[in-house]
């Protein structure tokens, strides 16, 4: 293997992926090794993979190495997305309408992007973008759906949620019904089960909607934001 796994360069990142050898454009580096299957854990997700070329999930091994070139799980992303706190307003919201939110998702599309120096092909194959050199830590775009669905995962306050579901347009609704990626799902559990607001709960009673439906109430967030 040309590969090897250490520390990464990158603040908070764990392990990198390095070069052993210097790589041309084009040129065949490792590839993700992992097994396919659902999502079961925060851990699982971190190290899952979503192919283009057929829209599979591989889950990438992160106890240990089983193949010499299986080594793509460890591969980073050259910069984190996240939203910090400064972007919202009194009541948590992001404020959608300022130019700095989108600015942040460009700004980062184009840093990841710029310093990337593999392209994911078929069969969770990695292949160079570029000529790479001997020692250097490969990167690899994970795009903004990923960053917005961790942050969906990882954190409980309501408004993030909302924020993500409508950022990846995965939230839909006809005839007074919802759907996340095209699957029903009952308002009640949209509003206290995903998007953790109490029907009877602060949030609700702070903005006077203690008598609404579960319907109205995601609504009203909806247009809000």
């Amino acid at each position: 293997m040309s590969l090897e796994i250490k520390k990464s360069k990158k603040e908070n990142a764990g392990n990198g992926v390095f070069t052993t050898k210097s790589y041309k454009k084009g040129e065949y580096v490792c590839f993700y090794d992992g097994e396919e299957r659902n999502i079961q854990s925060e851990k699982d997700f971190s190290y899952s993979i979503n192919n283009p070329y057929d829209n599979k999930v591989r889950i990438g091994f992160y106890d240990s190495v089983r193949n010499k070139d299986g080594v793509g799980q460890f591969i980073n992303d050259y910069c984190m997305f996240d939203l910090s706190d400064n972007l919202r307003d009194d009541m948590g919201f992001y404020k959608l309408n300022n130019i700095s939110i989108d600015y942040k998702m460009e700004l980062y599309e184009n840093i990841s992007l710029d310093n990337s120096n593999v392209v994911l092909k078929e069969n969770f194959k990695f292949l160079t973008k570029r000529d790479i050199n001997l020692g250097e830590e490969l990167y690899f775009n994970y795009g903004l759906d990923y960053w917005f669905s961790k942050m969906n995962l990882e954190k409980e306050e309501p408004f993030t949620k909302i924020f993500c579901l409508i950022k990846r347009n995965i939230l839909s609704e006809k005839n007074k019904h919802f759907y996340i990626e095209n699957e029903y799902i009952e308002n009640n559990i949209l509003l206290e089960g995903v998007l953790k607001i109490p029907l009877n709960g602060n949030i609700v009673k702070h903005f006077n909607l203690t008598n609404k439906s579960s319907y109205e109430i995601i609504k009203y967030f909806i247009n809000l934001l």
